[in-house]
C-alpha cells in the first residue's frame, strides 16, 4: 500500500472532515432558510441540497486526498478487486430490492427531493443535475466514509488490510448517530430505526471495501439505495 505521504495528522483530518459535515449543514441551511425561505430552499433542493452535499460532505475529502498526494488505490479506485466488488454490490442491490418487495414497497422509487427535482428539469438540464446529484449523494458519500476509515485507522496505527478495526466502528457511529436529530421531524422511533439501519449499512459498505480492496461495489449499491431504493 502506498503511504499517505502528506498525512501527518490523520486524526485531525478525520475530525475536521466530520465536524464540517456535521456542524456546517444546519448552520448553512438555517442561514438560507432565514433569508430566502425554507419552502423555496426545499423546492430547489436539486441545486441547494446537492451543492451543500458536495461541498460540506465530500469536497474536503477530495481536497485533502489531493494535497496529501494519496494514491487512488488507497481509496479502492483501481481495477484491483473490481469484479469481486461489483458482484457484491449487485448482490446487495438484489437483497435490498427483495426486502422492499417483501414489504410491499416499490422496488425502485426515490424519496430524495434533490434527485426527483433534478429529473423534472427540462432537457438537457435534467441529465446534468441528476448525474451531479447522483454523484454527490452516492459515490462521493461513500468516498467520505472510506476517507474517515483510512484516516482513523492510520491515526491508530491499524493496517488498512485489517477488515474490522477501531476506525470502522468510529466512522460508522459518526456517520449514523447525527441522524438521531431526525427525531425532531420523524419522531424518536423512526429516527432510532434510521440510525440502526445506517450503522448496519455503513458496516456493510466499509467491510465490502476492506474485503475486496475496491470501493466501486459499495458506491454502486449506495447510489442505488439513496436514489432508487
Amino acid at each position: 500500500m502506498r503511504p499517505l505521504k502528506g498525512s501527518k495528522h490523520p486524526l485531525l483530518e478525520a475530525a475536521t472532515v466530520w465536524l464540517v459535515s456535521f456542524i456546517f449543514p444546519p448552520i448553512v441551511y438555517g442561514i438560507f432558510s432565514s433569508t430566502i425561505g425554507f419552502d423555496y430552499l426545499k423546492s430547489h433542493a436539486y441545486i441547494f441540497g446537492t451543492l451543500l452535499e458536495f461541498f460540506l460532505v465530500g469536497f474536503l475529502c477530495i481536497l485533502l486526498a489531493v494535497l496529501n498526494n494519496d494514491s487512488r488505490s488507497v481509496f479502492g479506485l483501481t481495477s484491483k478487486g473490481l469484479l469481486k466488488s461489483l458482484a457484491i454490490g449487485l448482490v446487495l442491490i438484489a437483497i435490498h430490492s427483495s426486502i422492499r418487495y417483501a414489504l410491499g414497497m416499490p422496488i425502485a422509487g426515490s424519496n430524495l427531493d434533490a434527485f426527483t427535482q433534478s429529473l423534472a428539469q427540462p432537457f438537457p438540464y435534467n441529465i446534468g443535475f441528476s448525474l451531479f446529484c447522483g454523484f454527490a449523494y452516492g459515490p462521493l458519500e461513500v468516498f467520505y466514509i472510506i476517507f474517515l476509515v483510512i484516516r482513523f485507522d492510520r491515526g491508530f496505527n491499524i493496517p488498512q488490510s485489517k477488515i474490522v478495526s477501531k476506525g470502522i466502528i468510529i466512522t460508522t457511529l459518526l456517520w449514523a448517530l447525527p441522524h438521531i436529530l431526525n427525531s425532531m421531524v420523524q419522531g424518536p422511533t423512526a429516527a432510532l430505526f434510521q440510525v440502526a439501519k445506517l450503522v448496519v449499512t455503513g458496516l456493510v459498505l466499509i467491510i465490502t471495501f476492506k474485503y475486496t480492496k475496491s470501493s466501486i461495489g459499495s458506491m454502486l449499491y449506495w447510489t442505488f439505495a439513496v436514489l432508487l431504493g
